[in-house]
C-alpha cells in the first residue's frame, strides 16, 4: 500500500514549550470503548483526521469506512483498563490494532511507517479533537453499497426509518420493508390479489364457463 500522502512526518512534531508559551494548555479530549473498561485522553487539538477507505479498517471495524483522529504517541494516555487491551498485528503491513478484549470495540492502531503516531477512531471520542476528518485515504476502494450522502425521506409505516427512494427501477426482493407493509401485493396487483400456481383456475373463473356452457 502506498504511504498516506499526509501521513507525518509531513511537518515537524510541535515544539512542547514554545506552544506553551503561546497559549494555556486546553482540556484532553476523552474518549472510551463500548463497555467503559478502557479509558483513554489525548491532548488538544489532535494532529489530523481523516476516513480510512482501506480494505483493512473497513474489515475491522465491519462497516463501510472507519473515520480516524491522529495524535502524536507521547500526547495519547490510556486512562483506564491497559490490561484488556487486547492486540493484533498484520503481517502484511506490521501495523498494530487494538482492541478492547471485554466488548470488542477497536480502540487504535499504530502503522510500522508511523510508529510515532497513534490512530484512533473519531467516533469514540466524547468530545472534539479540534481537527475535521476532511481527508479521504484509499478513496478508489469505496463500496458501491455505501451512503454518500444521498437524499434520504422517512419509510411511511416504520418510524425513524428513512431510505433512499431512487428514481431507478429496483426489484421489490430488494426492498424487505415492502413485504411487511403490503406494497409488494399493490405492485403485483393490487391489495389482497393473489397469485395463481400454473395451470390452475380460479373459482371465479370456473364459475363463468359453467354459466356459458349451461
Amino acid at each position: 500500500m502506498p504511504p498516506f500522502p499526509f501521513e507525518p512526518p509531513f511537518g515537524d512534531a510541535p515544539d512542547d514549550e514554545t506552544s506553551a508559551k503561546k497559549i494555556a494548555p486546553l482540556k484532553p479530549a476523552t474518549g472510551r470503548c463500548l463497555c467503559g473498561k478502557v479509558r483513554f485522553e489525548i491532548d488538544f487539538p489532535a494532529f489530523w483526521a481523516w476516513h480510512d477507505h482501506t480494505k483493512a479498517s473497513r474489515r475491522a471495524h465491519g462497516a463501510a469506512y472507519a473515520t480516524y483522529v491522529g495524535v502524536w504517541k507521547k500526547r495519547f494516555r490510556l486512562l483506564k483498563g491497559e490490561a484488556l487491551i487486547a492486540r493484533f498485528e498484520d503481517k502484511t503491513n506490521g501495523s498494530v490494532r487494538n482492541f478492547c478484549s471485554a466488548c470488542g470495540t477497536p480502540l487504535y492502531y499504530e502503522r510500522a511507517r508511523s510508529k510515532h503516531m497513534i490512530n484512533i477512531p473519531r467516533a469514540l471520542f466524547e468530545s472534539r479533537t479540534g481537527r475535521q476528518p476532511i481527508y479521504h485515504i484509499g478513496i478508489e476502494e469505496l463500496q458501491e453499497w455505501a451512503y454518500t450522502g444521498e437524499p434520504l425521506v422517512p419509510l411511511k409505516g416504520f418510524p425513524g426509518v428513512v431510505w433512499n427512494r431512487s428514481s431507478k427501477k429496483r426489484r421489490v426482493d430488494d426492498d424487505p420493508f415492502a413485504v411487511m407493509s403490503g406494497r409488494k401485493n399493490k405492485r403485483s396487483g393490487g391489495e389482497g390479489t393473489q397469485t395463481e400456481e400454473p395451470g390452475t383456475t380460479s373459482p371465479i373463473g370456473r364459475g363463468r364457463r359453467a354459466k356459458r356452457g349451461g
